[in-house]
C-alpha cells in the first residue's frame, strides 16, 4: 500500500467516480499558414488588441525578434559549445586573453580587436546577433587573432587552425540546410509556418501515465484509471481496487487513458 496525505476522509465505496476522457492538450483552430508575402506580421497601421494591451510596440517587436532568432541562435550555441569543449581547446579560447597574467606586454598592440568563445556564447544568449554573418565573424576572429599573435609552430596557433577548420565545416553544414518547416507539410500545417516565430510543426508526444500503486506500470492506451483531483497521483483499475476503504476526498475522478 502507498501512504498518501489525507486532508479529509471519505468512504471509497460511497464515492461515485465520474468518467471522463483524458486529453493531453486542448483543441482549437490552428493558425493559418504563413504566406510568402506575410513573413513580417506587424505592418504599418496593424495591431492586435490582445497583444497591444499586453506589450508596448517596442517590447512586442523585441519579443518577435527573439522568437525568430531562437532557432538560429540554438544552432550557434551548439557550435560554440562544441568548440569550447573540444579536446585541443584546453580552455585557451574560452575567455578573454589577460595580457598581464600571461606576460604578453605587446598583445594589445598586435591584437586591436580581441575576441573569445565565452564572449560569443554570451552574445548568443543575449540575442545580440541579428544574423549568421556577425556570429561567424566573431568566431573566426577568435582563432585568427590567435594565429596572428602566435608563430606557426606554436601550440596555440596549431589549435586555432584545427578549431577554425572544424568550425568552417560545421557552419557550412548548418547554413546549407533549409529550415525544417520548409521540408515538412501535413494536413495540419499545410506546409505553412507560425506567423510569429516562423517555425513549422512541433511534434507533441502523448504523455506517459504511470500507476502510483504497487504495480508501478505504465497505464496502457484506452484503459480506465483513477486520478486525484489535483492530478498528483493516479492508479490503474487493479491497484485502485486494492486500496484501503478510506481515501482522500480528492480521489473522485475516473478517466480513460488516451496516451
Amino acid at each position: 500500500t502507498i501512504k498518501v496525505p489525507y486532508p479529509s476522509s471519505t468512504s471509497k465505496s460511497s464515492s461515485s467516480p465520474t468518467s471522463c476522457m483524458f486529453t493531453p492538450g486542448g483543441s482549437g483552430p490552428l493558425p493559418s499558414p504563413l504566406h510568402p508575402d506575410d513573413s513580417h506580421p506587424l505592418k504599418s497601421g496593424q495591431s492586435n488588441s490582445l497583444l497591444s494591451s499586453t506589450f508596448r510596440p517596442e517590447a512586442f517587436l523585441a519579443h518577435v525578434r527573439s522568437l525568430r532568432l531562437e532557432p538560429v541562435l540554438r544552432q550557434f550555441r551548439g557550435m560554440v559549445q562544441k568548440l569550447m569543449n573540444h579536446s585541443v581547446n584546453k580552455s585557451m579560447f574560452n575567455q578573454p586573453v589577460n595580457p598581464t597574467l600571461l606576460n604578453l606586454p605587446d598583445y594589445t598592440t598586435v591584437i586591436t580587436n580581441p575576441m573569445d568563445l565565452g564572449t560569443v556564447k554570451s552574445r548568443c544568449a543575449s540575442y545580440m546577433y541579428s544574423g549568421s554573418d556577425a556570429f561567424r565573424s566573431d568566431v573566426e576572429l577568435t582563432f585568427l587573432n590567435a594565429k596572428r599573435y602566435n608563430p606557426p609552430h606554436h601550440l596555440v596557433h596549431s589549435a586555432a587552425s584545427t578549431l577554425l577548420r572544424e568550425f568552417a565545416s560545421d557552419y557550412a553544414k548548418a547554413t546549407s540546410q533549409p529550415p525544417k518547416h520548409s521540408r515538412h507539410a501535413c494536413d495540419a500545417c499545410k506546409g505553412g509556418a507560425c506567423r510569429l516565430c516562423g517555425g513549422g510543426c512541433l511534434k507533441h508526444d502523448l504523455p506517459m501515465i504511470v500507476c502510483s500503486g504497487v504495480c508501478g506500470m505504465r497505464i496502457r492506451k484506452g484503459a480506465w484509471f483513477y486520478v486525484t483531483g489535483d492530478g498528483s497521483m493516479c492508479w490503474c483499475h487493479k491497484c485502485y481496487a486494492g486500496l484501503h476503504s478510506v481515501l482522500p476526498a480528492a480521489v473522485s475522478h475516473r478517466r480513460r487513458c488516451e496516451g
